[in-house]
Formats: C-alpha cells, structure tokens, sequence
C-alpha cells in the first residue's frame, strides 16, 4: 500500500499562490477539504484538486445557465430566464 505525501499549510499556500493566514481562514469557513493529525493540518493532493475545480469562474449549472452566489444568503442559485 503507498501513501500519498501530505502537504502542509505552508506547501498549500505556496502552491496556490496565498498566504498561509489565508489558507488557515479556508480550513477555518470549511472551503477547503483537510484532514488533523496530531493537532496539524494536512491536505492531499485531491484536496486541492476539489478546492481548485470548486473556484473555477464560469461553472454552470444543470439548466446550463452560470451561477451567481446570493448577497443574502451566499448560497449559489442559477440566473437565467426563471430567476427573478
């Protein structure tokens, strides 16, 4: 069995491009799959995979039209000829 190496908040921050604050802010909304061992955080590669393909800008929904997020509740909900 091979285990995949895990990565660190500081290899995280790096790889994306943001500071390690920012990561910890990430973990701390629940935007960013981890995982705790021994009090550290750790990511996998697929963590950010899904973290990257989940802020990809131009996502559409099942009705094919783009969501936009809500300001009252920033919940996504499609826009299209049935949102008013």
């Amino acid at each position: 069995m091979t285990t995949a190496k895990s990565l660190s908040v500081a290899e995280v921050a790096d790889r994306l491009g943001l500071s390690a604050s920012t990561v910890y802010q990430l973990v701390a909304e629940r935007k960013m799959s981890h995982r705790r061992i021994g009090g550290a955080i750790r990511f996998e590669e697929s963590d950010l995979a899904e973290f990257l393909e989940a802020t990809k800008r131009g996502r559409k929904s099942a009705d094919g039209w783009p969501k936009q997020a809500d300001p009252r509740t920033r919940q996504k909900v499609p826009r299209g000829k049935d949102w008013f």
